[in-house]
C-alpha cells in the first residue's frame, strides 16, 4: 500500500521535482505514460548529458562556465526542439540562458544574486517551479529561482 500511494502520488501531480540520484530510474518507470506530470529536474554537468534527460519538461544545468558552454546550448535547443518545455543553462555567477519553443533568453545576474551552480542549483529548481506553477511568465519565475538561491548563498 505505501509503494502504491506514493506510485499514485507520483503519477497524479502537476509538477514533478526528481533529485538527481533517482532521475534515471524515474524516467524508465514512468515509460510513455498518458497524463504525465511535468517532470523537471536539475543537474551540474561537466560531460556528456544522459539521454533519458530528454523525458523531462523541465531542465536546469549547472554548469561550471556559461562562455563555453556552447555544447550545452546545442543539446538544449535539440532538447526543446524534440518536446521538452523548458532547458534552462547557468553558471549562477554571470547568466542564465532559457531555453524554450519562443528562444533563447539571456538574462544576467546581478553581483549580490549568484549562487553556487553545483550546490544550490535544487534551490534554483524550486524557485523556478513555484513561479512557472504559480503562473508566472519564465522570465519572472527566472527571477524567483534567483532570489531562492541566492538568498541561501548569501547565508
Amino acid at each position: 500500500n505505501v509503494i502504491e500511494s506514493r506510485e499514485w502520488v507520483t503519477f497524479n501531480c502537476d509538477w514533478l521535482i526528481i533529485e538527481d540520484i533517482f532521475q534515471e530510474l524515474v524516467c524508465r518507470r514512468m515509460g510513455s505514460r498518458e497524463n504525465m506530470p511535468n517532470l523537471c529536474g536539475c543537474r551540474f554537468v561537466e560531460g556528456e548529458l544522459d539521454d533519458y534527460l530528454t523525458d523531462f519538461s523541465l531542465l536546469v544545468l549547472g554548469l561550471v562556465n556559461l562562455g563555453k558552454s556552447d555544447y550545452y546550448l546545442g543539446k538544449a535547443v535539440q532538447m526543446v526542439e524534440n518536446g521538452m518545455t523548458n532547458c534552462i543553462l547557468t553558471d549562477g555567477r554571470n547568466s542564465i540562458l532559457a531555453v524554450s519553443r519562443d528562444g533563447i533568453q539571456d538574462i544576467t545576474l546581478s553581483p549580490n544574486q549568484g549562487f553556487d551552480s553545483k550546490q544550490d542549483l535544487h534551490l534554483f529548481l524550486a524557485g523556478l517551479v513555484y513561479g512557472l506553477s504559480a503562473g508566472y511568465p519564465i522570465r519572472q519565475a527566472l527571477r524567483i529561482a534567483i532570489g531562492a538561491a541566492s538568498d541561501n548563498h548569501s547565508n
